[in-house]
């Protein structure tokens, strides 16, 4: 029998950041996921991901999925911030497979 990760508990954080408190929640029109994977160009990653994502008509959001531990997940976060753009940080607490990593940051 096959190990299958979807099947099993992934311990994970997760951080909801560029919202206001008072903003009505609704479901995005689009949603940009990026798996951090400890990309060592990541600040131009995530401006392209940011610059394209404030181009978009309509709604959107950009989820981050930092896969496993990483030093620059807090550094992610204060850009993150800084842009205002609606968005979430999952952090997961140990290294998965893309197609894991992918499915937690759609739930």
């Amino acid at each position: 029998m096959a190990n299958d990760l979807t099947n099993q508990w992934i311990d994970h954080t997760t951080t909801e950041v560029g919202r206001s408190d008072d903003a009505p929640t609704s479901v995005p029109q689009v949603s940009a996921v990026w798996i951090y994977s400890h990309e060592p160009d990541s600040t131009a990653i995530l401006q392209t991901y940011l610059e394209q994502l404030s181009s978009v008509d309509g709604s959107c959001e950009l989820i981050i999925v930092v896969n496993g531990d990483s030093h620059r997940a807090d550094e992610l976060k204060r850009e993150l911030m800084s842009s205002h753009l609606p968005a979430r940080m999952l952090q997961l607490h140990r290294t998965c497979d893309e197609s894991t990593a992918m499915r937690l940051g759609l739930e």
